[in-house]
C-alpha cells in the first residue's frame, strides 16, 4: 500500500508551526479575482515536466511528465480512485487520503508511482500543495533559530529538521526546510517543504516526499525551481 501519512500530517504542522513563529506583522491585503483566475503560467515548464496546481488557489509548479497528478479542486474521487487503482494502489487508502486532499482543500498532489514500485516500502515519492490566508513572517534571527522552532513543532512526529533557511521564491519571501519522519519500522521518509508569503495575502505550502532522499535530491530542487505563486 502507498505510505502517504507523513506528508499530509508534516505538512500541516511545518504550516502552523511557521506561522507560531512569526513576528505578528498586519497581513498583506487580500488576493483580487483577477489574480485567482490567472491560470497556468505563460512560460514553458522544465523540458520532461508538465505544470500541476490550481487556477483557483493560484500555485503551480512543475513536476516530471510521467507523475501521475490529482486535482482534488477539477477532478472527483471516485475517477481518481479508479485511475490509481489500475495502477495497483489501495482502494480503502486512496478515499481517506483524497478526502483529507479535499478536506485540507489540496490545490493538487501528483505520485511517482514508478517510484513504488522501486520501494522495498511500497512508498509513492510525491508532492502536494495548498495555500491558505497568510501567517505573519518567521521573525527567527537565524537558520538555527528557525530550525529549533521548526523542530518543537515535529515533535510529536518523531521528525528531525535537518536544515532550514530563508528563501526568496518567485519574488516573495518565504522558508526552505528538509526533515526526516519515522513513518514505521525500517521506513523513514524524508521531506522537502516550502513555505511562501505571497504579495497578494497568503502563505503557500509545497511539499516534497520520498524515501529515497538521494536519488530525488536533484528532482526535489529543480521542482522547488519551478514554484509559481503570481
Amino acid at each position: 500500500m502507498t505510505r502517504m501519512r507523513g506528508p499530509i500530517l508534516a505538512g500541516m504542522i511545518i504550516a502552523v508551526t511557521i506561522a507560531a513563529s512569526g513576528c505578528g506583522s498586519a497581513k498583506p491585503p487580500a488576493p483580487t479575482p483577477s489574480a485567482a483566475a490567472s491560470g497556468v503560467p505563460a512560460g514553458p515548464p522544465p523540458a520532461g515536466y508538465k505544470w500541476v496546481g490550481s487556477a483557483a488557489q493560484d500555485v503551480w509548479l512543475a513536476v516530471p511528465r510521467g507523475w501521475v497528478v490529482i486535482n482534488p479542486t477539477k477532478q472527483s474521487l471516485d475517477d481518481a480512485i479508479s485511475r490509481l487503482e489500475r495502477r495497483g494502489v489501495s482502494s480503502a487508502y486512496l478515499k481517506t487520503l483524497l478526502a483529507q486532499a479535499v478536506q485540507r482543500h489540496y490545490a493538487a498532489m501528483a505520485l511517482d508511482l514508478a517510484s513504488r514500485a522501486q520501494s522495498p516500502h511500497h512508498f509513492a515519492t510525491n508532492v502536494n500543495a495548498f495555500c491558505s490566508p497568510a501567517g505573519p513572517l518567521p521573525n527567527a534571527s537565524s537558520a538555527s533559530a528557525l530550525k529549533a522552532s521548526l523542530q518543537a513543532g515535529l515533535a510529536q512526529l518523531h521528525g528531525r529538521v535537518l536544515a532550514a533557511r530563508k528563501v526568496t521564491i518567485h519574488g516573495d519571501p518565504g522558508v526552505r526546510a528538509e526533515f526526516t519522519i519515522p513513518l514505521v519500522t525500517g521506513l523513514t521518509e524524508s521531506e522537502t517543504s516550502y513555505s511562501v508569503w505571497t504579495k497578494n495575502g497568503r502563505t503557500c505550502y509545497i511539499t516534497l516526499s520520498t524515501d529515497n532522499p538521494v536519488a530525488f535530491a536533484r528532482t526535489f530542487n529543480k521542482i522547488g525551481g519551478t514554484i509559481r505563486v503570481p
